[in-house]
């Protein structure tokens, strides 16, 4: 950098250097974390009080697994977020929607719930909701706990998911390829994004097999 400014015949001194960091440096970096910190100030709210619901944080002790979540940094700052009416005004027209979830029926379900998680104690939370969110009896006993633990599990941590796949379509439906439909371009995309990396021949067989007994596609294979 010293040389880049001598180029410019500019002689750096201590001094200048002094005057650019106090003036310049430190005054932009401080402005950059006040900008970040604020943006982000409740980024993780929510997600920090949806780990409540992993079995892996259950207290070992049976005095505070009985009040476990029942702080505001667990069930009840989850209640205040998705168990309210939204107002969302769109083009001078306001359109409400009802609350996501039950609050006194969500704080019911969660005492017992969370003697329900005690049998998943050491899983991980997507191994607990595979085994419970199946069941039937499960999802008539803890609807409203379910639905907050459902939206857990699908909430995006980042947005780079999203850029792949948008990434993915500008691929598939290229320049030439533009007359794709909506169906064939989504079906398209959900191969390429959660589709194997490799096919095996065995898997070549079964697809070609699949394509071939749709007897309503129009442009069924012959072999």
């Amino acid at each position: 950098m010293d040389t880049d400014l001598e180029d410019l015949g500019i002689q750096p001194t201590q001094e200048l250097w002094d005057s650019f960091r106090r003036r310049v440096y430190i005054p932009y970096f401080e402005a950059l974390i006040a900008n970040a910190s604020d943006r982000f100030a409740d980024s993780d709210l929510i997600l920090g009080c949806a780990s409540i619901f992993n079995p892996q944080n259950l207290p070992n002790d049976l005095a505070e697994l009985r009040t476990y979540g029942n702080d505001q940094q667990g069930l009840q700052r989850m209640l205040n977020f998705y168990g309210q009416e939204v107002t969302i005004s769109l083009e001078g027209v306001d359109y409400t929607e009802g609350p996501v979830v039950n609050v006194e029926d969500a704080t019911a379900e969660w005492v017992t719930f969370r003697r329900l998680l005690t049998a998943h104690r050491g899983e991980t939370m997507q191994e607990m909701f595979m085994d419970v969110y199946p069941s039937r009896i499960n999802q008539a006993m803890f609807p409203n706990i379910l639905k907050l633990v459902a939206i857990y599990m699908v909430m995006p941590f980042a947005t780079a998911t999203v850029e792949r796949s948008f990434s993915d379509m500008k691929t598939i439906k290229t320049r030439l390829r533009n007359a794709l439909s909506e169906s064939t371009l989504d079906e398209l995309m959900r191969i390429a994004i959660e589709g194997p990396a490799t096919l095996s021949e065995e898997d070549l067989d079964e697809i070609l097999q699949v394509w071939q007994q749709q007897a309503e596609h129009s442009r069924r294979i012959k072999i």
